[in-house]
């Protein structure tokens, strides 16, 4: 695949993702990086299924990406090529949450990844409180906005999604940077953790990622055990 984009953005879209992946044979026929973007998106969609709200001035945007050698470690690279392009850009400093999730200083989730591979090739969705969000009452996790006081405008709705995909373009990373960089931006390395896994819950010491990108926990038996999926929590553990 070159480097050309193909940037469909729209006033407003039910979800991204779901239309890239329903129009993935059309959109990648001519051979070009593809990313939709909108201002308005109505029915979003998270991790395992789960809706992802949109509080306003919220960007949300997928691309496609060839995956990386590992594809596990997928998420983790687009995580942390967001952040560092937010601080590059914006001088905001943010943190990473296994799997998915971009969280501010706090620990408040700003942003979510999610990803599905189609014929060996990424379908990244990306959903990002860039500015004043109104915070709902129903979530159940704090959130919070990487730039709480700014309104974005329709040029910013378009523009700064293919800023982010371009500089992820650019900036592909190894499988050993992708570990390393993601842990410098751990924002719950050697910290107790609780993770939810297949409704079992697991609570232990955050010691690390593998090399597929699984989580690995030092339970209270001092025993490591690792995890290739569920939902981290930091701060409500004992």
């Amino acid at each position: 695949m070159n480097n050309t984009i193909n940037h469909i953005h729209l006033e407003a879209c039910p979800s991204t993702q779901l239309k890239l992946k329903n129009e993935f044979d059309s959109l990648t026929s001519k051979n070009a990086n593809i990313l939709i973007s909108t201002q308005n998106q109505t029915a979003g969609i998270g991790r395992r299924g789960n809706h992802w709200q949109s509080l306003g001035n919220n960007l949300a945007f997928s691309f496609t990406l060839g995956p990386s050698a590992t594809p596990t470690l997928t998420p983790l690279e687009i995580a942390v090529a967001t952040v560092n392009f937010m601080q590059q850009n914006f001088k905001i400093n943010l943190k990473v949450k296994w799997p998915n999730d971009i969280l501010q200083g706090d620990n408040k989730k700003c942003g979510g990844i999610i990803i599905n591979l189609i014929n060996n090739i990424a379908i990244v969705g990306i959903g990002l409180n860039m500015g004043h969000i109104t915070k709902p009452n129903s979530l159940a996790y704090p959130v919070a906005s990487i730039l709480d006081k700014k309104k974005l405008s329709k040029l910013d709705f378009q523009e700064i999604p293919l800023q982010i995909y371009n500089y992820i373009l650019n900036k592909r990373l190894n499988e050993e940077d992708i570990q390393n960089k993601w842990s410098q931006l751990c924002a719950h390395m050697d910290r107790p953790v609780k993770i939810i896994d297949d409704n079992r819950e697991y609570i232990g010491h955050f010691v690390g990622i593998g090399e597929k990108g699984e989580a690995i926990l030092k339970l209270n038996d001092q025993s490591l055990q690792k995890f290739y999926s569920g939902s981290l929590f930091i701060d409500d553990c004992p």
